[in-house]
């Protein structure tokens, strides 16, 4: 994930109601305005304290972003 698409997808989360998206190939998983998790590259992304932190991969040949907005729907 490119840092700018990651800071766009950041400021477009404040006007989010809670939930899971997906923009430009990425999911992610918006709370009280805030992003807590992204899914891109068959990897689940935890955005914490600046940091981000691979907390779990996954298996997709296809739409990998979908498959990513329904596993964030678990968490």
């Amino acid at each position: 994930m490119k840092l700018v698409d990651q800071n766009f997808i950041i400021a477009k989360a404040k006007s989010k109601k809670d939930g899971c998206y997906r923009i430009r190939g990425i999911a992610y998983r918006v709370r009280n305005g805030c992003v807590t998790h992204f899914a891109c590259n068959n990897e689940i992304i935890e955005f914490c304290y600046g940091f981000n932190v691979v907390t779990d991969t996954y298996d997709s040949d296809y739409a990998s972003d979908e498959v990513g907005q329904k596993l964030l729907r678990t968490i």
